[in-house]
């Protein structure tokens, strides 16, 4: 285990060991860290008001805050005041990783999503008073009963290959536990278990509701519970009082909806209990009080966990329900006669293995991520990621790490803060001054895994983060296993919409210099082998994971930016299609593109019926600006492959040699040719001084024969060459291109390369790095790709291809991957216009959440710009588009 980085608040030593009283972690599928800080008193700043005095924002101070991050960029963090009048003792993401639910002291529960998808705007949707003044001791949403059960390879070398990812990670259909009238669909809410004994059901739609009964006869203390989730839609709730030589009770929950009504309906049944502490055990446990009970997996209540606190230590035994035959008695055979036999079977609780340490438990976490159910031997497989591995933290500032099936030690990491030399990945502005004191000795309050459990993040309990990075345990030879393990956690990813950031981080730092090479190769063979249809709908997803991998490599920027090039034309692609009669002959026609081989665009024209293929223009004009954008990818192509095409690393190169990709954009410039009859001014700018018509179709017939060659790329002699004086007229001069600059591929923690030992990094909530404030430049062209540079200088929307208004009342919104800005409005009124928004409106083009831009943060950007634009006045001017 190896520390990554520490995020910290506040650079001055805290007066109070423990400012915050309470802290808790959760980590979304989405790659979000929500977590709390409780008492600790924290400065916001008020970015909701844009129309503050003098345009400076106004600063407050919040207490019981909630404070949301992307790990990559732990700097940018989002907080604001939970409203919660008691201690948050919870905080709960649900499945998509978009809501994340909220819970105090006294039982209110509040619901919390995001304001137009933005990762640092946030909303209450509703709050709810569940426990009704007690503390509930355990939440969890309710199933939706569909799960994809991560497995790995048998063999390293992967001698089977799936053509479906289905096929190769089950599908665990379960019963939901709750569901719609009407239907097998889950309903949206979760289950509680309160303090006194009681089970609360709640629902949010059609309209919230609360359901509660008691789990048991009577109502009982409750200290500590959890809940799991059957395959049948039973809900298993385990709890304890919390006093010594108490039993640890089971109950099975039963939910059903009413008759014709949404009212829901609970049936407890008491289940066989079990005992942490026996009296017949070899070694003695007096006053040790159950302190965490866990089950193993959420959708199976079959292994739990129990963690006991005493005056020399804890322990943490693991139980499994098995099932044991009972031998009768001789007497009771004679006068008995079973069908089956005299022995009869019953299910009961048995230990399966122990572990002791002398010091207390402060908290601890489970991998999350579902895997199937799994023989304890041999115990080798288990040790690979997800490693099955229980994190511990105790209270001697020591997190160890047990395998969950033996409870085997795996290795421990003192998590003491001491002060960091200099980090290869980036030093904060001003140097953060630690005392082993000031953070009660660097214990961590509360730990949670990363989605595929290859990173943990820790919470101190003043508040501060650190993210640690899981080793590879029971590798064999040259990493070999590593790399097929993080090979299916991006197959699982690519599956399951899951964020792969911690794999990224897993295969990139500290690990050797082909590891990533290596993954991306294997990863790639996965995809192609897969059905063709599974190819199309993953798609964009597998090239955003392809560009997240080329980024961390040493010379992979260029293919990166070609990812997203490709991600670009391929959504633009079907968006003009969409735009052309719903007809199998629109269909037929746009084939035929692909099946004629002529070199001029005109020829091309007259074997098409152009009324399929026509469109009025209005809607062509408002589709300019990605007009605009393709001819300029086509010019792209053109000077890659005159001039880079025996570069591997450089932009535009793994674009020459992709047939689909060329036959794509080949397609585009024949739709643009065509519309360009009808409307003569959605024709494109290419050679300022030359006519578009004439332009447009030698840009076609160097683009078509660039295609050619591509598809005769496996004959040693193509009968097809292109010359390079044929595209002189279109690029009279080489030195005339932009070296424009494009959004920062190195921005974040995973993009900055790293080798050898790992240095760990100190980063202060707030202040940006000065080592992240770089950025790339490709030559020759960059004005298709990505035209803003990653220092604030941004002068146009990465969506709609236009020009940024530079008014500091526009709103605008900033992608958290890429550092792209785009509008957060649309300026059109066009329904394909409209469309194109809303197909951008969850994520960015290379696939990275948006951040709303704060107003002061805003006009720092547009001052940026207008000094950028200045001194490239020198250069020659980027092909214009603009917003008209």
């Amino acid at each position: 285990m190896d520390l990554i980085y520490d995020a910290v608040w506040s650079t001055s030593k805290p007066v109070n060991s423990n400012p915050c009283g309470k802290v808790v972690v959760a980590w979304s599928c989405r790659n979000l860290i929500a977590f709390s800080t409780g008492y600790r008193k924290l400065e916001v700043s008020e970015e909701q008001n844009p129309s503050s005095a003098n345009g400076q924002n106004e600063r407050s101070q919040i207490t019981n805050g909630i404070n949301i991050l992307d790990p990559d960029c732990p700097w940018d963090v989002s907080s604001f005041s939970s409203g919660h009048e008691g201690l948050i003792q919870t905080l709960t993401w649900d499945g998509t990783g978009s809501r994340l639910l909220s819970t105090d002291l006294v039982g209110v529960c509040k619901l919390w999503a995001m304001k137009n998808h933005m990762v640092n705007d946030w909303e209450c949707i509703c709050t709810i008073d569940v426990g009704e003044g007690e503390r509930l001791v355990a939440i969890s949403w309710i199933d939706t009963g569909i799960k994809n059960l991560f497995s790995l390879s048998e063999d390293p070398q992967h001698s089977f290959m799936h053509k479906n990812l289905s096929d190769r990670f089950k599908t665990n259909r379960s019963k939901p536990p709750l569901v719609e009238i009407g239907g097998m669909r889950a309903k949206d809410g979760w289950v509680a278990i309160s303090e006194t004994g009681l089970i609360c059901v709640t629902t949010i739609k059609p309209e919230v509701q609360v359901t509660r009964k008691c789990l048991a006869q009577v109502r009982t203390r409750v200290a500590v519970a959890d809940l799991a989730f059957t395959s049948k839609g039973k809900v298993i709730v385990v709890a304890n009082d919390g006093e010594p030589c108490s039993a640890v009770q089971f109950f099975r929950v039963s939910l059903s909806g009413g008759p014709g009504t949404d009212d829901c309906q609970i049936q407890s049944d008491p289940l066989p209990c079990l005992f942490p502490h026996s009296p017949t055990e070899p070694k003695n446990y007096p006053d040790y009080r159950v302190k965490n009970i866990q089950f193993l997996s959420k959708h199976s209540g079959e292994a739990l966990l129990v963690c006991t606190t005493g005056p020399f230590g804890s322990c943490i035994k693991r139980w499994e329900m098995r099932k044991e035959t009972i031998q009768l008695h001789e007497r009771f055979q004679q006068e008995i006669t079973h069908p089956r036999g005299g022995n009869y079977s019953v299910y009961e609780w048995t230990k399966v293995n122990t572990y002791d340490d002398p010091a207390r438990i402060v908290c601890l976490c489970l991998p999350r991520i579902p895997i199937p159910k799994v023989d304890i031997s041999p115990m080798n497989n288990l040790l690979t990621y997800p490693a099955s591995i229980l994190l511990v933290q105790y209270d001697d500032d020591r997190l160890q790490m047990l395998n969950c099936v033996g409870l085997i030690p795996s290795g421990s990491f003192r998590t003491k803060m001491k002060p960091s030399a200099d980090s290869e990945l980036g030093t904060a502005h001003k140097r953060a001054r630690f005392s082993v004191a000031s953070y009660n000795a660097g214990c961590l309050g509360a730990i949670c895994y990363s989605p595929c459990c290859c990173c943990m993040v820790g919470i101190t309990m003043a508040g501060d983060i650190r993210l640690l990075k899981l080793h590879h345990l029971g590798d064999s030879m040259g990493g070999t296993q590593l790399k097929r393990s993080l090979t299916d956690l991006l197959l699982y990813s690519l599956l399951t919409g899951w964020e792969w950031w911690d794999v990224l981080m897993a295969a990139h730092i500290g690990t050797p210099p082909d590891t990533l090479e290596a993954v991306s190769r294997q990863f790639t063979d996965e995809f192609r082998i897969q059905d063709i249809p599974q190819q199309h709908i993953r798609l964009s997803r597998f090239r955003a994971i392809k560009a997240s991998l080329f980024r961390c490599m040493k010379d992979g920027a260029g293919q990166a930016v070609d990812c997203y090039v490709c991600q670009l034309l391929v959504a633009i692609a079907a968006a003009f299609r969409s735009l052309l009669k719903s007809s199998h002959t629109a269909a037929e026609q746009l084939a035929k593109i692909s099946s004629t081989l002529d070199l001029e665009v005109d020829k091309v024209l007259q074997v098409l019926d152009t009324k399929e293929l026509s469109l009025d223009s209005t809607t062509a004009l408002s589709m300019f600006p990605l007009v605009q954008w393709l001819t300029d990818l086509a010019m792209f192509v053109v000077v890659a492959f005159t001039s880079q095409q025996n570069k591997e690393s450089a932009p535009g190169v793994s674009l020459i040699r992709d047939t689909n990709t060329l036959g794509a954009l080949r397609e585009m410039l024949v739709l643009i040719r065509l519309w360009g009859q009808s409307t003569p001014a959605v024709l494109p700018s290419i050679t300022p001084s030359a006519d578009k018509n004439e332009s447009l179709a030698l840009l076609f017939k160097i683009l078509t024969k660039i295609w050619l060659l591509s598809r005769q790329a496996s004959s040693d002699e193509p009968d097809i060459h292109v010359d390079d004086r044929l595209a002189a007229p279109l690029i009279p001069n080489s030195t005339s291109l932009q070296n424009m600059q494009i959004g920062n591929l190195s921005r974040g923690v995973s993009g900055k390369a790293v080798s050898g030992t790992i240095r760990p990094s100190v980063y202060q909530f707030g202040s940006q790095p000065v080592a992240h404030q770089y950025h790339q430049t490709f030559h020759p062209f960059a004005s298709a790709i990505f035209p803003m540079p990653a220092d604030g200088s941004h002068v146009m929307d990465i969506v709609r291809r236009v020009y940024l208004d530079k008014s500091p009342e526009t709103k605008l919104k900033q992608c958290t991957r890429c550092n792209c800005v785009s509008l957060v409005e649309g300026i059109s009124d066009h329904a394909a216009a409209r469309a194109w928004d809303q197909r951008w409106m969850r994520a960015c083009v290379c696939g990275g959440s948006w951040r709303k831009l704060p107003y002061k943060e805003q006009q720092t950007v547009v001052a940026a710009a207008t000094t950028t634009s200045s001194s490239s006045s020198n250069a020659t001017a980027p092909v214009s588009v603009s917003g008209q």
